[in-house]
Parts: C-alpha cells; structure tokens; sequence
C-alpha cells in the first residue's frame, strides 16, 4: 500500500474547494461573509486564519464546491443555513 502512496493534497480546479484551500463564504440570510483554512486539526496549529475541519457541517457542506454555487448545512440547533463560495484560493503563509 505505502509502495503507491502519495504526499499531499488531490488535485482541485482553481476555484473548486479543497483540503489545504483558503475559502471565502456568504451567508445567504445574513449577507456574513467569512474567510477559512480548509484543513485538519494538526494544520490549524500553523494556520494564521481561522481553520475549519473537512469533516465540520460547514466543512463537509463546501468540499467540492465551485465559486458561486450555494449549499446550505445543519447547525446546532437542527436549523439549516446557505452559504456561498465567493472565492477559493491557495493558502499562502
């Protein structure tokens, strides 16, 4: 298995939201926009923004998505929110 294994991160188009991506969000209701690092939990402790983990509701909700499209996801409380991918970019420390 270690004999085909690869390092790093699959490859994404440009504005497609991926492990390792800086992402830019608009809550659709609230017109908030917020700014995180996708990435895991060993990653946040390097990280100068805000990390959200692949596997959180808002991280799951935006994986795979594209610059303009619209996803909602489960808060706490059972309530739903949208949420739009405004930008994607590289991380850059």
């Amino acid at each position: 298995m270690l004999e085909n294994a690869q390092v790093g991160t699959p490859d994404a188009h440009d504005d497609e939201v991926a492990h390792g991506r800086v992402v830019t969000v608009r809550f659709v209701d609230l017109g908030d926009e917020e700014t995180f690092l996708l990435a895991s939990r060993e990653e946040a402790v390097h990280a100068t923004i805000e990390v959200y983990s692949p596997t959180s509701p808002l991280g799951q909700a935006v994986l795979g998505r594209r610059v303009g499209e619209t996803t909602t996801y489960a808060l706490a409380n059972g309530k739903s929110i949208a949420v739009e991918i405004v930008t994607v970019a590289l991380y850059e420390r």
